[in-house]
């Protein structure tokens, strides 16, 4: 006997008419990805949080570029630079600074 891959099971259902396996299926899919949404936004919002409390008063250039980070994850020299209105240098200073603290990892295998 043949496996049925799921993209046939709607088909296999409807000449059925058995439904509520396929619907089951799908509900707890959705089910699954809203639980782990709900945890991803509590995680996020604790760490903002935590952010906050560390680097909200933006006194330094790594403070700023910290708490920008949420609405800008991934960033470069020139974007730190762009971003907070500062030389390369001091972009560079900053992401050295929290590549320190853990908040920021290089990601590409390049040195700068």
């Amino acid at each position: 006997m043949r496996s049925r891959s799921i993209s046939q099971q709607p088909r296999r259902f409807s000449e059925t008419g058995a439904w509520e396996p396929w619907l089951e299926f799908v509900v707890k899919g959705i089910r699954s990805q809203a639980a782990e949404a709900v945890t991803r936004t509590n995680d996020l919002r604790d760490l903002r949080r935590e952010y906050e409390r560390t680097y909200g008063h933006e006194k330094t250039t790594a403070d700023r570029l910290a708490m920008r980070l949420f609405k800008q994850p991934y960033v470069t020299t020139n974007d730190v630079a762009e971003l907070l209105d500062v030389t390369q240098q001091t972009a560079r200073n900053a992401i050295q600074e929290l590549e320190g603290q853990d908040v920021l990892t290089e990601t590409t295998g390049k040195k700068r």
